[in-house]
């Protein structure tokens, strides 16, 4: 499963970089999944945090 958060109407994903004997870094990534259309949430989900993404 791929967590982010919804920003400007873009789907981002936070990639963690792990380098031999450097410390972690994170880098921000808009996904596109070419969708175009709208969303309709049921009761449940309207009722998550409207800036989290789980794909």
């Amino acid at each position: 499963m791929i967590y982010g958060k919804v920003m400007d109407s873009k789907a981002i994903i936070p990639v963690v970089f792990r380098l031999a004997s450097q410390p972690d870094f994170s880098l921000d990534f808009v996904i596109d999944t070419g969708f175009n259309d709208h969303l309709n949430f049921t009761t449940t989900s309207s009722q998550c945090d409207e800036s989290s993404l789980i794909l």
